[in-house]
């Protein structure tokens, strides 16, 4: 699951756009907005998001993940922090992040 976190609603639907147009990130990967509770934005920003958007209405969001600005964190299947980078590093960084996990380990000399 990658978390999209950013002030701005406009740079959550561009990261997450990004997000869903690189095939290395596979089928299966779920993305969602969070946006920060002091955040409000109209009908038309929350319309133009193309993943499911939550509030983070309590703060309690921030509390535990602490972003610095706009954010993207992985969290591994079990529910745990994987990585978080900056949101605009997101289409780069990802997928290097997701490719670096399927590629498996170099074997042992066999001598």
């Amino acid at each position: 699951m990658a978390l999209l976190y950013a002030t701005d609603p406009t740079t959550v639907a561009a990261a997450a756009k990004s997000i869903e147009a690189t095939a290395a990130t596979g089928p299966d990967l779920q993305i969602i907005a969070v946006l920060p509770h002091e955040s409000t934005p109209g009908p038309s920003a929350r319309a133009a998001l193309p993943v499911p958007t939550y509030r983070d209405a309590a703060g309690e969001f921030a509390r535990l993940y602490h972003p610095t600005g706009p954010t993207a964190f992985v969290i591994r299947p079990d529910g745990h922090l994987a990585t978080r980078f900056p949101l605009p590093d997101t289409t780069t960084a990802l997928p290097a992040y997701l490719a670096a996990l399927s590629t498996p380990p170099p074997t042992p000399d066999a001598t």
